[in-house]
This record gives structure tokens, sequence and C-alpha cells, in this order.
């Protein structure tokens, strides 16, 4: 096993660990290194790069939990999980103590939910990851803890219904999507529940008649959209239903 020599990091914050092992955390302009220390061996090593996406491991880190500190040494930072020598979970905690976000890893990468939270700990957002890629139900609450929206992801990329939400609880809008574009039906409405909006999309393009309505339910707009842009003439009416305007924007 390698001997370790404190003196030869550029940059280190030694925390408490487990009663045997300690956890020495080497900061650099292109990484960051967790170093395992049992003594003065050291016996594993993780290493980040700059947005903290794992790059490599070598040895073997003694399972159980460890707790890193802010510089105060004793506000806790982080605390990580490891389990047959991999990290399956972890905490990272605000300055001022509070719970900021825990997620659940296998191999190194995310797996499982990955929660983040308001500072008076109600849940801000509960993500689903699949071998390091969103994969599964997006939830995002406002700080009441009623939800904001709700979408689901395949492979990193938007896929089905997403809905938003006003803060009453009442649906703003529901969107359909595909590969990460907006693909079918998009409809937004009033707080009151009746439409307010809808058009169709095709890869992330506006395809068929745009409708836009008074919240008394009559037309206000009308286009014809053609592979994302308006075409022909666009009708506008009156509250009451009588026609304003009839203008080829064309033209």
């Amino acid at each position: 096993m390698k001997k370790y020599i404190l003196g030869a990091l550029i940059m280190f914050f030694v925390f408490p660990a487990t009663a045997e092992v300690k956890v020495i955390l080497d900061i650099k302009e292109t990484a960051t290194s967790f170093i395992f220390i049992d003594g003065e061996n050291e016996v594993a090593r993780e290493v980040y790069d700059t947005n903290g996406n794992f790059k490599s491991m070598t040895g073997k880190i003694p399972d159980g939990v460890y707790k890193f500190y802010y510089q105060d040494g004793k506000t806790l930072r982080f605390e990580y999980t490891y389990k047959y020598g991999m990290k399956v979970f972890t905490k990272v905690y605000t300055r001022d103590g509070k719970l900021s976000s825990d997620a659940e890893y296998m191999y190194n990468k995310l797996n499982g939910k990955r929660n983040t939270y308001y500072k008076d700990g109600v849940l801000r957002q509960s993500i689903s990851y699949k071998m390091g890629k969103k994969n599964g139900s997006c939830l995002t609450y406002n700080e009441s803890g009623k939800k904001e929206s709700e979408e689901n992801y395949k492979e990193d990329m938007k896929y089905g219904k997403r809905m938003a939400y006003y803060p009453t609880g009442i649906l703003e809008s529901e969107e359909n999507y595909k590969n990460d574009s907006l693909d079918g039906p998009a409809k937004k409405y009033y707080e009151t529940g009746k439409i307010k909006e809808e058009l169709n999309y095709t890869v992330g393009r506006g395809e068929g008649v745009y409708k836009k309505y008074f919240e008394n339910g009559n037309l206000e707009v009308e286009a014809a959209y053609v592979n994302g842009s308006v075409k022909g003439i666009v009708k506008r009416y009156e509250p009451d239903g009588k026609l304003l305007s009839a203008v080829d924007e064309n033209k």
C-alpha cells in the first residue's frame, strides 16, 4: 500500500470518517480527489472532474458512513455511505446545517432517486436516475410543498407528458415530449380550469391550428402553423365573439 505524505498536496482538508479510516479531500484546478487513509497508508482514492462527475477509483474503500465537515470542523458538509467498496448513498448539507440534497448510487453513478430540498426541509425536486442518466419521473414542488410540475425522462431526454401547476395546485399546462422535443398536443389553462391556448407540435415545431381563448370560453386568436411558422390569415376576435380582424401575416 502507498505511504501518504501530507506535504505533497497543494490544498487539502482532513475529516474524521470512521474510527480507523480518515479521508483527505484534495482539491485541484482540474479534479477533486477523495483519498482514504488507514493509519499512514492510502487504501483507496476516488477522483471527480470539476463538474462533480466520477472519473476513476483505485483501491477498495472500506464499507461505512463517511462524514465531511466545513472548515469549522463542526458543521457537516457531506455524508457518504459505502457498501462493497462503492458509494451507495450521499447527503449534502448547507453551511447552516440543513439538508440540501440526497441521492442513491450504483457503481458510482446516480441510480434511484436524487432529491433536493428547500432550506426549511420541504422537498424541492425528486428525479429518478438509472446508471447516471435521468430515467423515469421528475417531480418539482414549490416552497409550500405543492406540486409545480411533473415530467418523465428516458435516457436523459424528456419523454411523454409534462404537466405544470399553478401555486393553488390547479393544472396550468400540459405538453407532450419525444426525444426531448415537444411532440403532440400542448395546452394551457386558466386557473379556473378553462382552456387558454392549444397547438399541436411535431419534433419541436408548431403544426396545425393554433387557438387562444378568452376566459369566458370565446375564441380570441386563431392561426395556422406550418413547420413552426404562422402561415396565412390570423383571425382575432372580441370577447363577445365578434371578428375583430383577419390579417395575412405572410404579406
